[in-house]
């Protein structure tokens, strides 16, 4: 599926938020990541986020589809963002104690998936860096700009 018009949402809804991005929901299968202030490098970690985001998902780890980078519309702004998939479910501070015990082994096994590839994972104990889908009984890894490739991954 080729993704063009991501300029023709104007007020998407902010589904997450961090310390340096804001996430938005920007139709029913996509989100978009943007850089609260975007100066030289929020703009760097976003595309590195992509380009990690990108990997982890052709070497099969469980990530949303990362889709490029891309400019949304936010008000009467344009704003480089990283289009990944949207992801119905909730981070690791906002589920219960019966899922955060399943979900977190799942993330922990995916965690190690990654490292086993090669990536030093610097944040990824923080719960708010996953998503469980309980739909699909899945996680999924979100927020890579602190993570660093160990040794050669890029092929």
């Amino acid at each position: 599926m080729e993704i063009t018009k991501f300029q023709e949402y104007p007020l998407p809804e902010k589904v997450g938020n961090g310390k340096e991005s804001n996430v938005f929901r920007i139709s029913n299968n996509h989100a978009a990541k943007t850089p609260i202030i975007p100066h030289e490098i929020t703009l760097k970690n976003l595309e590195k986020e992509f380009e990690i985001a990108k990997i982890l998902f052709d070497k099969g780890i469980s990530v949303p589809k990362p889709e490029g980078i891309f400019f949304i519309k936010y008000d009467i702004h344009f704003l480089k963002s990283f289009i990944m998939e949207y992801i119905e479910g909730k981070n690791g501070f906002e589920i219960s104690n019966e899922e955060y015990s399943y979900s977190a082994r799942l993330w922990r096994e995916e965690l190690e998936r990654a490292r086993g590839l090669g990536f030093i994972t610097y944040d990824s104990s923080h719960a708010g860096n996953f998503i469980w889908s309980p739909k699909k009984e899945k996680i999924y890894l979100i927020d890579f700009e602190m993570w660093e490739p160990m040794r050669e991954i890029w092929k």
